[in-house]
C-alpha cells in the first residue's frame, strides 16, 4: 500500500508542476500580452534594446531614402540621427500609441486588418534635424509612416500578433491550471506517507517549474527569430521578445524559491546534511562513465552537447552555473536554518515513540510555519516585480514632476489672449502677442485662446465672411478705430478670391491678420508630437459650425489627442491624461452644448471680466461669462486699449508682485484655483514665474 501512495504522491507533484507552468505562461500572456496598455508599454519599452533600436532606425532611414532618392549621399547622416531619435521620448511615446492601435487592430479584426507603422516620425526626425542641418530637415517627407508600413513586405512581428486572438480564447482557464496545480501539488505532499520527503519532492518541483520558464525565455526567443532572414530584424524580434517575457524571468524566480523554501523544510526534517555524501553521490551519478556501450554514448553526447552550448553561449552557460550554485547555497542554508529551528524545539516528557512523535509534530509545525512565512515574503516581493508597470518615461508633466499626479483642475496653465495675434507675424496690425503659437508653446504656454473666422484668401490678405453676429464682435474687439482701418484694408481687395472659403484665425476681421487654422494644427500638433509629457488647453472664440472646426482638426490630426472624457466630478491627472494620449482640451465658446467631443465653455469655464482700461484702474474678480459654476476658472489679465494693445501696459500689469496679487485675491473671492491666466504680450513682466508660483513649484504660496 506504501508503494501506491508513493507513486501518486511522485505522479501528482509532477502532474501539478506542469499545470503550473502552463498556467504561469497563461497568466503572463494575460497580463502582458492581452492588455493593451501593458502591451504597449512593452514595447515602448523595447526600444532600450540596441537590436529594437538600430531596426527601427534602418527602416526609417531606408524609408525617407526611398521618398527621396536624392537623400543618398546623406544617408550615413540620416541613419546617425534616426538612431538618437529612436531613443527619444517622444519616439518612444509615439510606439507606444502605435503599438495601442496595432493591439486593438488584432484584438478585434485580426491579422487581416494589421498595420505597423509608427505615425508621426517625421515630426520627431525632421525636428532633430533642424538644428544640425536646417537644409536636410526642410527635405524629410511628411507622411513617412505610410512609408514605413509597406504592404507588401511582411512584418517580422506580424505572424506572431495572430496569436492574440487565440490566446484571448485560452487566457480564462488560466486561473483553473493554477488552482488544479496548487491542489496536485498538495494532494503529493499529503499522499506519500513520509511528509518530510513529500515537501521536498514538492519543494524541488517548483524548483524544476522555475527552471523550466526560465529555460522557454532564450527557447521562445531562438523559435521565434530562427525563420527571419534579415539579421536587423531577427534581432529586433529577439529584442522586442525579451522585452516581452521580462515578468516571465519574475514568475520563475518567485515559483523556484518558493521551492527552495519547501524543500530546505522538508530536508531540516530528516538527516543532517552530509557534504561527503553530497560528493560521493556526484562522482557516481555524474562523473564516473556508465557501463554499456548506448549509455556510454549517451553520456558522451550529452557532454559534447553541453561543451557545445557552452562555447556557442559563454555568457548563458556561465549564469546558469552561478544560478545553479546560487540556488544549491541557498537549499543548504536555509535547510540548516530550519533544522536550528527544529533543534530548539523541546523534547515533550512523553516516554519512547510517544515523545519523538509529538517532537516531530511540534518541529515540522514550525518548519512549516517558517516555510510558509519565507514563501509569503517572496510572493510578496515577486508579485510586485511581476506587476510592476514598464516604464514609461513621465518623468515630468508640463516641466515639472509635481504636477504629475494633480488633477487637471489643480494645475495653473499661463494662456495667451488672442494667441494667433503675433508680431513676429510681419503683416499683422495690432498684434497682442510677441510670438506666434509656435514659439509659445515653446516657451511654456500651454492654454491657448484663439478666434476662429469663415474668411476668402485673396490678393495677398484674407476677407471676412460678414455676418450680423463678426461684425458686432469685431466692433467689441476692435472699436470704431480698428473697425474702419478693416474697412479700408477691406475696400481695396476688390479683386476675386483666390481660393473657396476657409477657416482661419483672426481677431474681428481677417483682413487685419490671419492664419490658416489648419496651419495653426500643424504646429500644435508637432509640439505635442515631439513633447509627449505635456498637456494643452485650447479655448477657442468660434464664428464656424461646429463640424467644419471638427473636421479642420481631424484632418490635421489633432483630434487624436483631444481628451473625451468629462469635464464634471473628478477630473483625470496630468499623468493619466498623458497615458491615455488625451493631452488636449478643447472648448468653444459659442455651441450651446456638446458635439462629439468638442465641448461649450457653458459649465466648464468661469471669467473674470476684461474691460480694464487703464492699469491703474483696479481690476475686478467679478464673475462673468460662466459665472461661478465652471470646472475650470479662468483669469483674464490684460489692459484694453483698442485697437492698439501696449506693451508697456502688459510691463506693469505682467509684473511679478501686480500678477501675483490679483491671482491670489481671484482665488480667495472665487474660492478656487485660478487654472488659465490669460495675458497680452506673454514674454513681457513675469507671468511663467508667477505660474510657478501659483502651482506651488517656487515659492510659498501666501494667501
Amino acid at each position: 500500500m506504501t508503494w501506491h501512495r508513493n507513486a501518486l504522491s511522485t505522479v501528482a507533484t509532477i502532474a501539478g508542476a506542469f499545470l503550473l507552468v502552463a498556467g504561469a505562461l497563461m497568466s503572463h500572456g494575460t497580463r502582458t500580452v492581452l492588455n493593451g496598455d501593458a502591451f504597449a508599454d512593452r514595447a515602448a519599452a523595447s526600444l532600450s534594446d540596441p537590436r529594437v533600436a538600430d531596426f527601427l532606425a534602418d527602416r526609417i532611414t531606408t524609408a525617407v531614402v526611398h521618398e527621396k532618392p536624392d537623400l543618398i549621399a546623406f544617408r550615413p547622416v540620416l541613419l546617425a540621427t534616426t538612431r538618437g531619435v529612436v531613443g527619444s521620448a517622444p519616439f518612444r511615446s509615439l510606439v507606444r500609441v502605435g503599438a495601442r492601435r496595432v493591439h486593438d487592430v488584432m484584438v478585434s479584426r485580426g491579422a487581416q486588418a494589421l498595420a505597423l507603422s509608427v505615425p508621426d516620425v517625421d515630426v520627431i526626425l525632421r525636428s532633430a534635424l533642424t538644428s544640425a542641418n536646417p537644409a536636410l530637415a526642410e527635405k524629410i517627407p511628411a507622411r513617412l509612416s505610410a512609408a514605413l508600413n509597406d504592404p507588401n513586405r511582411k512584418h517580422p512581428v506580424a505572424s506572431a500578433l495572430t496569436a492574440i486572438p487565440r490566446l484571448r480564447r485560452v487566457s480564462n482557464f488560466a486561473p483553473v491550471f493554477l488552482a488544479v496545480a496548487s491542489g496536485l501539488l498538495l494532494l503529493g505532499l499529503l499522499a506519500d506517507p513520509h511528509r518530510q520527503r513529500g515537501l521536498m519532492r514538492a519543494g524541488f518541483a517548483l524548483v524544476a517549474t522555475g527552471l523550466v520558464l526560465l529555460v522557454l525565455v532564450p527557447l521562445g526567443r531562438a523559435a521565434v527569430s530562427s525563420s527571419i532572414g534579415d539579421p536587423l530584424a531577427r534581432g529586433a524580434v529577439a529584442g522586442v521578445w525579451d522585452a516581452a517575457m521580462a515578468g516571465l524571468r519574475s514568475w520563475a524566480f518567485l515559483i523556484g524559491g518558493i521551492g527552495l523554501v519547501l524543500a530546505a523544510a522538508g530536508g531540516s526534517l530528516m538527516e543532517r546534511l552530509d557534504p561527503q555524501e553530497v560528493w560521493s553521490w556526484c562522482r557516481v551519478h555524474l562523473f564516473t562513465l556508465p557501463a554499456g556501450r548506448l549509455a556510454r554514448a549517451s553520456y558522451a553526447a550529452l557532454l559534447i552537447l553541453l561543451g557545445l552550448l557552452s562555447v556557442s553561449r559563454p555568457s548563458a552557460a556561465a549564469a546558469t552555473v552561478i544560478l545553479v550554485a546560487g540556488a544549491s547555497l541557498t537549499l543548504v542554508g536555509l535547510r540548516e536554518l530550519f533544522a536550528v529551528v527544529l533543534a530548539s524545539v523541546p523534547k515533550r516528557l512523553e516516554p519512547g515513540a510517544v515523545a519523538g512523535q509529538s517532537r516531530w509534530a511540534l518541529g515540522a509545525g514550525a518548519v512549516i510555519l517558517l516555510a510558509v512565512g519565507l514563501a509569503a515574503t517572496v510572493v510578496i516581493i515577486g508579485r510586485r516585480k511581476i506587476a510592476e508597470p514598464v516604464a514609461t518615461t513621465i518623468d515630468a508633466c508640463n516641466g515639472a514632476p509635481e504636477l504629475c499626479d494633480r488633477p487637471l483642475d489643480r494645475v495653473v496653465f499661463a494662456a495667451t489672449h488672442n494667441a494667433m495675434s503675433a508680431a513676429d507675424i510681419s503683416d499683422w496690425l495690432f498684434p497682442q502677442q510677441e510670438r506666434g503659437i509656435a514659439g509659445q508653446l515653446q516657451d511654456g504656454i500651454r492654454a491657448l485662446l484663439f478666434d476662429v473666422h469663415y474668411g476668402f484668401p485673396t490678393a495677398g490678405r484674407v476677407k471676412t465672411e460678414l455676418n450680423p453676429g463678426v461684425e458686432q464682435a469685431a466692433q467689441q474687439a476692435l472699436g470704431p478705430e480698428g473697425v474702419a482701418a478693416a474697412m479700408r484694408i477691406r475696400e481695396r481687395l476688390v479683386g476675386e478670391s483666390e481660393g473657396p472659403r476657409g477657416l482661419y484665425l483672426c481677431h474681428g476681421f481677417c483682413e487685419l491678420g490671419a492664419i490658416p487654422l489648419a496651419d495653426a494644427v500643424g504646429w500644435i500638433r508637432d509640439f505635442m508630437i515631439q513633447n509627449p509629457n505635456e498637456v494643452l488647453i485650447l479655448i477657442i472664440e468660434d464664428y464656424v459650425a461646429p463640424q467644419e472646426l471638427i473636421t479642420a482638426l481631424e484632418v490635421g490630426g489633432l483630434a487624436e489627442l483631444v481628451y473625451r472624457g468629462e469635464l464634471e466630478g473628478p477630473l483625470p491627472s496630468l499623468r493619466q491624461l498623458i497615458e491615455l494620449n488625451q493631452r488636449v482640451v478643447v472648448l468653444a465658446e459659442h455651441i450651446p452644448a456638446s458635439v462629439g467631443w468638442l465641448r461649450p465653455t457653458i459649465g466648464a469655464v468661469q471669467e473674470t471680466p476684461y474691460t480694464f482700461h487703464d492699469p491703474v484702474q483696479p481690476m475686478s474678480c467679478e464673475p462673468n461669462r460662466g459665472g461661478r459654476t465652471g470646472t475650470f476658472f479662468q483669469i483674464n489679465h490684460w489692459i484694453e486699449t483698442t485697437p492698439t494693445p501696449k506693451p508697456s501696459n502688459a510691463a506693469i500689469v505682467n509684473a511679478y508682485d501686480f500678477l501675483l496679487k490679483r491671482a491670489q485675491e481671484c482665488e480667495r473671492d472665487r474660492r478656487q484655483l485660478p487654472n488659465i491666466v490669460g495675458v497680452d504680450f506673454y514674454r513681457t513682466g513675469d507671468l511663467f514665474r508667477v505660474v510657478r508660483t501659483l502651482n506651488g513649484l517656487d515659492a510659498q504660496r501666501v494667501q
